[in-house]
């Protein structure tokens, strides 16, 4: 049997009408060549465009603004903060055994300090609960470390935080020359930046910036759901910190 023809006309730049008849079997064949002629140019197409980053990042068409561009991949896992779950924190720089820390949890155990007492119950609340409390003592003196360790202990038992950082306080991360004078008897209140006397020993200690930890590990904290003492609204909202700085001078 015979294929049907098609008749293609075109006119000509003289007015005529120019035909051809083609079978129904090379219109298809013509078909299948512009179908791939068009998917050749569209996939050169779009390697040119994926490949051309400076393009594709200056284009108005493909710009993704930051806030777009975080939405468009994975939140990485937040890294916990030491603060994480603590409505109030004290952060006792310079804590030497840590008694500051015992002022705050164990006020009966220390009726003197009226004015230590005073600034805590300004500060955070005269209705505050222990377990929602944080302290963090830093001291750089490892004579020390075990007797922290112990704190430590203790108030995880009573469901206290407490937390020792074994470090000096600086503007910078790093290490520094500190030297022990010989007075463990006085818990070691000499321990600092200056030699004074020739029997001095040197002890190097680690530093951290203390800024840069505050900002991570508190400013940055989450604060608890559920809280056991009484505070007003703006606790609530924000949380409470109260800081005692002695670090030999260097404050400033």
């Amino acid at each position: 049997p015979q294929s049907r023809v098609h008749v293609l006309e075109a006119p000509t730049k003289d007015g005529r009408i120019f035909c051809v008849g083609l079978s129904e079997d090379e219109m298809l064949i013509i078909k299948y060549l512009y179908f791939g002629v068009v998917l050749v140019i569209g996939a050169l197409f779009i390697t040119v465009l994926s490949t051309n980053a400076g393009f594709l990042r200056s284009s108005k068409i493909f710009k993704i603004s930051s806030s777009d561009a975080d939405g468009l991949v994975s939140n990485p896992v937040r890294e916990p903060r030491l603060g994480d779950g603590c409505l109030l924190v004290y952060l006792d720089v310079g804590a030497n055994i840590g008694i500051h820390t015992r002022f705050l949890f164990e006020p009966e155990m220390y009726p003197k300090v009226k004015h230590i007492h005073d600034i805590f119950n300004h500060n955070l609340g005269k209705t505050r609960d222990n377990r929602d409390i944080c302290s963090f003592g830093f001291e750089p003196n490892p004579a020390h470390i075990e007797r922290h360790k112990q704190f430590e202990q203790h108030y995880s038992n009573m469901g206290w935080r407490y937390k020792h950082i074994h470090a000096g306080a600086s503007d910078h991360d790093g290490n520094l020359t500190f030297w022990h004078r010989g007075d463990a008897n006085k818990n070691e209140w000499g321990f600092g930046l200056v030699k004074v006397h020739q029997t001095d020993t040197p002890e190097a200690v680690p530093l951290i910036r203390l800024s840069q930890w505050i900002k991570h590990h508190i400013t940055e904290r989450k604060l608890p759901q559920i809280v056991h003492g009484e505070y007003d609204e703006t606790t609530l909202k924000e949380g409470k910190v109260v800081m005692k700085l002695d670090i030999e001078g260097s404050e400033v």
